[in-house]
Formats: structure tokens, sequence, C-alpha cells
């Protein structure tokens, strides 16, 4: 009946229901998470190849925009010089020949070479007003209109690229949301390692007739399955010792006045990308005495070594160190924390102990949650630029923005904190720039010890999918990966807590850096800051940097970087030519005729000049011989760019000055062959 189907329907209703909303789940390979994730990596090399095409796009707009602009205020120019003086003269002259035009008495244009007036006193008309409609003043007009035009689509072009850089704002926000739920995807919560943690602890404790409490907290926090397998075996030993070394005997512990019940405490929690684990006990603690002669019995430290007790304690994780009196299977034989300290090292992570005899000990584990998409800082050192971790940073410094610390060695003393100032360049056998006062310093921090990392320049920071170097190149010391950047260059990530670990590779190669109280120079471009993603970041701490004296420049403005000025009043070649100089490391200036050189040549002084001949205003003639009457500018190397090919223009600038005459067209070899040869210095300001 359709009471027994209604009834029907009805009850199975509910069970469809329920089926529906079941949380359903479906096995998946973690090879084919591994798959969408390189694929995720591809996508955020291919975005950052879009946001670096959309800046040079950006910058070409804005160029023709300022092109257009200028060829509208010479066709403006044109109306204004010409206008007035053909109408007074009443002649029907037209500088740029062909048609003219005659305007009737009653509308229209009448034009061509046989054109016949209909009014008959055009002559009047002629002489007062008819050569402004002539063919120049509509080319003239024209042009405006045309640069105009121009104008109009350029800005239009500018609103469609910031419209695309929202978009692309927007990508990159749902592209970190998807990051975000692929990289959860692979996480396992901690808690799945507890059992095994507590069967290790449980055999140790029934074989050793020791009682104790075993506390998780944070047992929900999450981290990389592939992590997850390799942090596996470093806290089953770490639970093994908390066990056998640190827990002792109930009979020992009432005789301490402690509990029967030892304690052990696993916690777990994320800070920003790493995961910091903590396995700590309450039992005898570390006594660095004991340890101190068992290294010394060893060989593993002089026995005349001034160690502090920190320092001592830290042996243990020197190979083949133990302090087990007899051999079992859980200890005495040498195998343990140095196992745990290379795996965190090979991790990126690291391990600190903190130790107090009678009370406990306490072992820190600090892993990244994930190796494959990271953050980094990226760093130029001579001329080569390197990707650094950025959740090994603790801070980025300028060199003499902070007080020098007192002692033997150079050092900075950031808050009451010591850092050896280290030069990046020395570890990398490459050599490394001269020290200023805006030097950037990297502040690396490993449990106890520190570093102020000097590099040449801080180049940004972004994320990038770290790429592995093959089976061949694997165990390169200090390399953990490549990554390649927007522009397609190829970086390599490096490991600054391996790096800081070893010798540096050329020590007496590295720069002097001053004691305290040397006074060092600015340079003006580190001063301003580092760029770091999209926005500028000041390298300055505050309420820490104090105001001092920066030297100047003969021309009155701050000593800087050398840059070359490049004087030509067509965009394109300024362009072309500022692009070579730029590409071989130089700064580059620009001015569009000699007058603006010279407006710029008194606030800064150039290491050199490339200037055309003909341009507007002041040509190229008169700008030499207006810098060669000048004793201060009397050594700048004047380089002749130009098309002029004649021998009467070049020696004409040879006999006012002119070091070099390039002729265009020009390979860019040719004219950076020749500034090296005029030009005493390096773009950096070493000299040659």
């Amino acid at each position: 009946s359709l009471d027994d189907d209604d009834g029907e329907a009805s009850a199975e209703g509910p069970v469809v229901g329920e089926r529906q909303d079941a949380d359903l789940s479906v096995r998946l390979p973690l090879r084919k998470l591994d798959e969408l994730l390189t694929l995720f990596g591809d996508i955020i090399v291919n975005r950052s190849v879009v946001e670096e095409r959309m800046g040079r796009l950006a910058n070409m707009v804005r160029d023709s925009i300022l092109s257009s602009d200028r060829l509208r205020d010479i066709g403006s120019q044109l109306d204004r010089q010409f206008e007035t003086p053909m109408m007074l003269n009443g002649r029907n002259n037209n500088p740029m020949g062909g048609n003219r035009a005659v305007a009737p008495k009653f509308g229209g244009v009448v034009s061509g070479p046989n054109a016949t007036p209909t009014d008959p006193d055009h002559r009047q008309w002629d002489a007062l007003e008819m050569d402004q409609y002539g063919e120049f003043h509509r080319l003239s007009r024209g042009l405006v209109e045309g640069a105009t035009d121009a104008n109009s689509l350029s800005t239009e072009m500018e609103v469609l690229i910031r419209e695309m850089e929202v978009a692309l704002l927007r990508e990159s926000r749902l592209s970190s949301r998807f990051q975000d739920s692929l990289l959860k995807a692979r996480l396992v919560p901690l808690s799945s390692l507890v059992p095994r943690l507590y069967r290790a602890i449980r055999a140790i404790a029934v074989k050793y007739g020791k009682e104790f409490d075993l506390f998780i907290d944070g047992d929900d926090t999450e981290i990389d399955r592939g992590v997850y397998e390799d942090i596996a075996a470093p806290m089953l030993h770490l639970v093994r010792n908390a066990i056998f070394h640190g827990i002792e005997t109930p009979d020992e512990r009432l005789a301490a006045g402690k509990p029967v019940q030892g304690q052990i405490v696993i916690s777990a929690h994320n800070e920003g990308t790493q995961l910091v684990v903590s396995v700590r006990d309450d039992g005898r603690g570390l006594n660095a005495a004991a340890i101190r002669s068992m290294a010394q019995a060893r060989g593993l430290i002089d026995s005349f070594a001034q160690l502090s007790d920190r320092e001592v304690i830290n042996l243990i994780f020197q190979p083949g160190f133990s302090t087990a009196e007899t051999i079992t299977e859980e200890a005495g034989r040498g195998v343990g924390l140095d196992v745990v300290r290379d795996t965190l090292n090979r991790l990126r992570g690291n391990v600190e102990v903190d130790a107090t005899v009678g009370q406990g000990s306490t072992f820190t584990l600090s892993i990244p949650i994930s190796l494959q998409i990271q953050r980094v800082v990226l760093v130029r050192v001579a001329d080569q630029t390197y990707a650094l971790p950025l959740e090994l940073v603790a801070q980025l410094v300028l060199l003499d923005y902070y007080p020098r610390a007192e002692g033997t060695t150079p050092a900075l003393d950031v808050q009451g904190t010591r850092y050896p100032l280290v030069h990046m360049a020395s570890y990398l056998n490459l050599m490394p720039s001269p020290i200023s006062g805006n030097t950037p310093a990297l502040l690396i921090n490993s449990g106890t010890r520190h570093w102020a990392l000097l590099v040449d320049a801080i180049a940004g920071r972004q994320e990038i999918v770290a790429k592995s170097l093959g089976p061949h190149l694997k165990n390169v010391p200090t390399v953990s990966g490549a990554t390649v950047l927007g522009n397609g260059q190829v970086v390599l990530i490096l490991d600054p807590l391996e790096m800081l670990t070893r010798p540096p590779r050329n020590a007496n190669a590295g720069p002097v850096i001053p004691p305290p109280g040397t006074v060092l120079p600015m340079d003006q471009n580190n001063a301003r800051g580092a760029v770091l993603g999209d926005q500028r970041v000041s390298l300055r701490p505050p309420a820490v940097a104090t105001a001092r004296p920066v030297p100047a420049s003969p021309g009155g403005g701050v000593r800087t970087t050398p840059y070359i000025l490049v004087v030509d009043d067509s965009p394109s070649v300024r362009r072309v030519v500022s692009a070579t100089l730029k590409n071989a490391g130089w700064e580059v200036l620009t001015a569009r005729d000699g007058q603006e050189a010279l407006e710029i040549v008194a606030q800064r002084i150039p290491v050199g000049i490339l200037l055309d001949i003909e341009m507007p205003r002041m040509d190229g003639y008169e700008l030499m011989a207006a810098l060669r009457k000048q004793p201060t500018y009397g050594d700048i190397p004047l380089i002749v760019l130009t098309s002029r090919a004649a021998t009467k223009h070049q020696q004409r600038a040879l006999q006012l000055g002119a070091d070099a005459y390039v002729v265009k067209p020009y390979q860019d070899d040719q004219l950076l062959t020749t500034l090296n040869e005029l030009v005493h210095v390096r773009p950096n300001g070493d000299p040659r």
C-alpha cells in the first residue's frame, strides 16, 4: 500500500542521511602525496616567474608613459614655437613641405597644391590665420594626439597590471591555503609514537626494577610523515636513556627524598615552522665532573682544557662517548647520542640538553615540520646568491647598529648575548667584500652557541621549493638542496648550522673586522634596509641605533656605491645601455640631456659618464666642455656613445676631453671593455 511504501521510505530515510553525513576516507599512498607536493612546487616556481615578468612589464609600461608624455610635450612645444611666427609672417611657407590648406569663408577645408580659395580676401586670411592650419600644424597636432592616445593606452595597461597583481595576490593566498591542506594530509599525530615509546621504557624498567610514570603533553601535535619516521629512533633512544641513566631505583629515590616512581614527561608543540619536542625526567641529572673525567680518559679533551659545565655536558654528543660503567644491551657501547645529533643535523634541526645534578635532565629537539616547501632569506656573497632557511635566522641586523662586545675576537653584543663575527665568504672559499658600518649580519643561534654571519647584501625573502641535488651531490657539506628562482636562477640552499660548525675554508683571506670603537664607513644603499618579500624591512633595531656623522663626497652628496651616468635623449638607448651596465653589476643613473646631467653630477659624482652628442638644451660637446672646465669633475672618464662616425666629430670630442669614442651600433663586450679600461674601481667599490 501507499502507507507501507511511505513507512519504508521514512524508515530508510535516516539511514541514507547517516551515510551521507558519515566522514568518508580513502587510503592514499604517501608516494601520491609526494607527487602532489612536487606538482605544487612547480606551481610555486611558475608563480615566481609570473611575478617577475609582471614586475618587468610594469616597469616597461611606466617607461612608455614617460615616453608618451615626452612626445606630447614635444608636440606642444612645436605648436607654441611655430604658431605665432607663422601667423605674423603672413607667408605661405611650409617648413614641412607638401600641401598647404586654405580655410574657406563658409567652413570646410580646401587643400592641395592647385586648391582654389573660395574667399576673395584669402590673402588677408592667409597672412593672419591660414598658416596655422597648414600641413606642419596638422602633423604637430597629430603628434600630440598620438602621444595622448599612447598615454591613455599605457594608463589603461597600468590599471590592468594592478588588477592582475591583485589577482596574483589572491592566487597566492589560495595557494597558501592549498599548500597548508596538502601538507596537513601528510601529517600524523605524535601520539601514534607513544605506544612504541611506552613499551621501550616499560621493558627497561621491569628489567632493572625501576618504577615510573609517563606523561604526554601535546600528543595531538602533528608532524610530517617523513620526519616522523626519522625522529622515531632518536626519541626511542632518549626515553631509554631517561629510564636507564636518569631514573634511579626505588631505594635510591627514597634516600634522595624523591617519590618512588620517577617521572618522564614528553611534550611537543609547534613554533612557527618548527616542531619542538622535549624529553624530561626527574632523575639523577648529568654530572659535569664525571663527564669531564670520562672525556679526558677517552682523549676527547685535554686535561688543561678550560670548558664551562655546559660545554662539558655537550661532550655527551661526541661519537663513542658513554658514562655507563658496564656494557649491556641498553648502554655502554658508545653508540647513542651522537646518532641523535647526526639525525637532527640531517633533518636541519638541533638538539639541546639542560641538566642539574640530582634534579633531572631535559633534552629538547627542534625539527622543521616539512622539508620540501620552505621560507628562505636570500643573501649575496661575492656576487653569488644563496638561500638560508628563515627559521634558522634569529634576526637581521647591521654591523654598526649594535655595540661591539669586549674580547679577543670581534663580536656583537646583542642584548647581553655575545655573537662572534664571521664572514660567510670565508666558509665558502670566496673573496669577501670590504666591511662597512652597514654590512648586513644574520644572527644565528644553535643551543648555547651564537654567530653573527656577515654577508654582502640581503637579496630578499621568498617561499621556495627545495629540490634534491641527487645521489651524487647529496653529501656535499653545508649544502642541503637547491631551488629555482622566478628569473630562472638556480640557487643553493645552505645549512648555516652545519657550515658554522666547520672550520673556515679561507680564514686568512677573510676581511679584517675592525676592533670595537672603530668608526666604519656607512653605505647609504644598505642603510635604507633590506627588501624582504613585498615590504622593505629596516635592519635598524629599535632603540639601539645612534646617529653618527657620515662622510660626504666632494660633490656634497653622501658617500655611496659607485655609479655610471648615462646621458642620452633617447629613452630606448638609455634603457638598453642601462640594462647592459646593470647586468655587469653597476649602479646606473640616467639623464635626458647635458643640463640634466650636470644637475645629477652636482649631487653625486659618477665614476664614469657615457654621453651622446646630439641632445636638446645642452648637447654632448657642451657637456664635455662644462665638465672639463671644473677641476672637481676633470678626472671623470667620458665615453662618447653616438651614431656620428665622421672623423670631424671624433676629433671635436677628443679636443673637448673625451676619453673614448664608441660608434653605434656597438657590441656590449666592446662597451664594457672600454669602460673597464677607463674606470679604476669595480662596481662594488673595490679598486681594480
